[in-house]
């Protein structure tokens, strides 16, 4: 009788066997689903921190514009328009908060997730924009203004030097990291008129942005050109002089296009002698 016994005991061990073979693959199973939980919460919230981080920055580079042009010489024409910029100034550096660093457990970090959902600086970055808009039309209406009372457009307010400017249209005159971007070019005779945000140095030969010093705000930029202005295209394969139209048409192409080569103009006696797209 023994036989059957330790058939008994035999099937006993195996359905020991089985019930811990059992308890141990749902208890990986739920580690398994609780880790894919978990990964899933902290790639929602990275993505989160990550558009948060980068409205920031978009918004002291707006700040960076905006006090960079309240420095530069030159009063509004209507001292309002200072002011309001400069309310805009102080109010966008006020609205900057840290990301707050990541929780551990998961659902911590859907709660807070949840929170940064809601942060945008997107309408503080335009608000600070128009009013820095505002203000350098409102300077560039007194740099027009005659003495005599009478207002008059004159036909560029270009200084000798050199003007850098990177051809990307996607910006639409945002500087990225302190260099300018522009994002049209058009002819209306006799100037070529650049529209975005370039830098600036009284050097008519410098030829780098590393060169350069000042930060010019996202307006148009009317440059007169003559017979002899040149206009070249420089690259890897060398150097070649385009006409007027063509240039333009490059020029433009590129910006359509964020290739983001540099667009350098060198002015003289008011006067730009070279228009040069290089990469």
């Amino acid at each position: 009788m023994t036989g059957p016994r330790v058939s008994a005991e035999i099937v006993m061990k195996n359905i020991t066997a089985l019930c811990v073979a059992m308890i141990m693959l749902l208890a990986l199973t739920a580690c398994g689903t609780s880790a894919d939980d978990g990964d899933a919460a902290r790639s929602a919230y990275t993505t989160e921190a990550n558009r948060i981080t980068e409205e920031i920055q978009i918004l002291q580079d707006g700040i960076a514009l905006a006090e960079s042009a309240l420095k530069r010489a030159g009063e509004p024409r209507d001292p309002a328009s200072k002011t309001a910029l400069e309310a805009a100034v102080q109010e966008a550096k006020d609205s900057i908060q840290d990301v707050p660093d990541m929780p551990e457990e998961p659902d911590a970090i859907r709660s807070e997730t949840e929170k940064l959902k809601v942060i945008s600086y997107d309408a503080q970055t335009k608000k600070l924009m128009d009013a820095l808009m505002a203000f350098e039309d409102s300077r560039e209406e007194t740099e027009s203004f005659e003495p005599n009372g009478e207002d008059s457009v004159s036909e560029s307010t270009v200084s000798d030097g050199c003007y850098i400017t990177a051809l990307l249209g996607s910006y639409h005159g945002q500087a990225v990291d302190g260099s300018g971007n522009s994002y049209s070019i058009a002819w209306e005779d006799p100037l070529v008129v650049v529209t975005g945000s370039c830098n600036y140095n009284q050097d008519p030969d410098l030829t780098y942005f590393t060169d350069s010093t000042d930060l010019l705000i996202n307006a148009p930029i009317r440059y007169p050109v003559t017979a002899e202005t040149k206009f070249l295209l420089r690259s890897g394969d060398g150097e070649e002089e385009l006409t007027r139209e063509e240039f333009i048409a490059t020029a433009q192409d590129y910006m359509d296009r964020d290739n983001g080569p540099a667009l350098i103009v060198s002015v003289r006696n008011g006067t730009a002698v070279q228009m040069m797209i290089t990469s």
